[in-house]
């Protein structure tokens, strides 16, 4: 399993920087560069308090799954890097698109954010 630290505080699943689901969901399917890629199992923590999505339990053993076709770190839907951040853009995210993989490596070259 990939090693997964998140910078996102205002996602419902974040507990102590780390995740707490089962397993998320990287997208970006033609990403060139990491803003180009998201955290699609983001789950804002204002909307999740009222519809009983939130885990509060850090997951160390998560499964990352990912359909960033063009990254060096994907291998048949999953990512195989060692471990990986998620990010976002602002500490206020409220939506998916906010946050990205800094992982992301492009299979050509390194990664502009």
């Amino acid at each position: 399993m990939t090693g997964l630290k998140c910078n996102v505080t205002s996602c419902a699943s974040n507990a102590q920087y780390q995740c707490c689901r089962p397993d998320i969901q990287i997208a970006g399917t033609d990403a060139e560069r990491c803003s180009e890629t998201c955290c699609s199992s983001f789950e804002n923590k204002s909307a999740a308090k009222n519809n009983a999505i939130r885990h509060d339990v850090p997951n160390r053993a998560l499964q990352v799954n990912c359909n960033v076709f063009t990254c060096v770190h994907y291998s048949d839907g999953q990512c195989v890097a060692d471990s990986i951040c998620v990010d976002s853009e602002n500490q206020e995210t409220r939506d998916k698109s906010q946050t990205l993989c800094e992982t992301f490596r492009k299979r050509s070259g390194s990664c502009p954010v």
